[in-house]
């Protein structure tokens, strides 16, 4: 009795591994095309994902999470993984591939079950940045810039020469914003 009780768990075991392998091989093109469908949905999220980020970048001071970082790079490691896995549907045809076909159809539906865990994991509950320059900035007081210095001393200048009773002309130049106006204007007032 004993015997026969083993014979029936060994052909119950065998019936189920069989079962579940045909299944793979049966359910393989609609189980591609979900996977499919799936990560076009992943690449969709990885597209509005990146422009919200870039946007955000650009206008604030703060810069992508390392979860966002490696969230990015679970996406294209996937896309990779199906694209071959798509190249290997097309090399396992027929039924003389069978246990090539039922590898295939279990590393699809793994596959499957990946994507949604990267997709959930693709709905951020909280930003998708942080602060990348911390607020360290301090205000140093100033004694005065090198224009203000600068100008200054030329006006100092101008007005010897304008004092001087030898002088008949005196003529202001240089490059545009050095402040040659203001200082010819101010002369003008003071004299």
């Amino acid at each position: 009795m004993q015997f026969l009780h083993s014979i029936f768990e060994i052909g119950k075991s065998t019936w189920e591994a069989t079962q579940k392998w045909v299944g793979y091989i049966n359910c393989l093109d609609t189980n591609m095309k979900n996977l499919k469908r799936k990560t076009k949905y992943l690449s969709s999220q990885e597209n509005d994902i990146n422009k919200e980020v870039n946007i955000a970048e650009q206008w604030s001071r703060k810069g992508r999470k390392k979860e966002v970082e490696v969230w990015q790079k679970d996406v294209q490691r996937i896309k990779g993984d199906v694209q071959a896995l798509q190249i290997q549907e097309q090399e396992i045809v027929g039924w003389k591939n069978v246990f090539s076909r039922v590898r295939l159809g279990k590393l699809v539906v793994d596959k499957i079950k990946e994507v949604a865990e990267v997709q959930e994991k693709g709905r951020f509950s909280n930003d998708l940045l942080i602060d990348a320059f911390p607020n360290c900035a301090q205000f140093i007081p100033t004694t005065g810039s090198l224009g203000e210095i600068t100008s200054a001393r030329n006006m100092e200048k101008v007005w010897e020469y304008l004092m001087d009773d030898e002088v008949r002309r005196t003529s202001i130049y240089g490059m545009g914003g050095f402040a040659k106006q203001p200082s010819c204007i101010t002369s003008t007032i003071d004299s």
